[in-house]
């Protein structure tokens, strides 16, 4: 992935609207960081009364390189409280996937970006424990953001490098004890921060899209 940081954004959203309009990297890529007692369920059919949700994958330039920007949820929420998750929510009535992504984006983190940086979207994802489908948009940020984090919502945003993403020393394990059962699931550690659930797969499989369009 180390060419991906060589490409502007019109390079970068270009290549990426083609990988995503093929077939998907999807459960293949990722299987590796699901938890261990999920069985393959986030890939199985949605129950009827299952919610549409939307989560923003973006890829914003910094000085530093492209960075992929999450948030620690802020303590006071009722529901993941204090977990790393991608910007998003529930889709609202007359709403797409996209523009609740960006909208979302928008009220968690501040700036607004236009429908243009949309690149594509990865695999769904159903959360069976929330009874949500998650539909991960990507998109492409043209020039560098100023966050201004919705206090009510985000306690700190963490921009990820996106090379981490493969890197064995960026993996490691989270336990989760949750309604009496205790389980372990791999995770992303992000400045001492552990990324797991769907979040994690949703990166995993954008890592995986960003590295078929990385190389020379």
């Amino acid at each position: 992935m180390k060419h991906l940081q060589q490409l502007n954004p019109e390079q970068l959203r270009s290549r990426l609207a083609e990988r995503l309009s093929l077939a998907k990297p999807g459960r293949l890529a990722q299987r590796a960081m699901a938890p261990a007692l999920a069985y393959g369920r986030h890939h199985g059919p949605a129950t009827a009364t299952a919610r549409e949700s939307a989560v923003l994958a973006a890829l914003v330039p910094t000085a530093e390189g492209w960075r992929i920007p999450v948030v620690t949820r802020a303590a006071s929420l009722r529901a993941h409280a204090g977990q790393v998750s991608l910007p998003g929510g529930s889709l609202e009535p007359g709403e797409s996937p996209s523009e609740a992504a960006l909208r979302e984006f928008a009220e968690e983190m501040g700036p607004e970006l236009p429908f243009a940086t949309i690149a594509g979207e990865l695999s769904s994802i159903f959360v069976f424990v929330s009874g949500f489908v998650i539909r991960p948009i990507v998109a492409v940020a043209d020039s560098p953001l100023q966050f201004q984090p919705s206090a009510a919502e985000v306690d700190r945003i963490l921009l990820v490098p996106p090379e981490s993403l493969e890197s064995p020393q960026f993996r490691g394990m989270h336990l989760v004890q949750r309604r009496g059962l205790q389980f372990s699931a791999p995770c992303y550690l992000v400045e001492e921060q552990k990324i797991w659930g769907a979040t994690c797969m949703i990166l995993a499989e954008l890592a995986a899209a960003l590295d078929d369009i990385a190389r020379p």
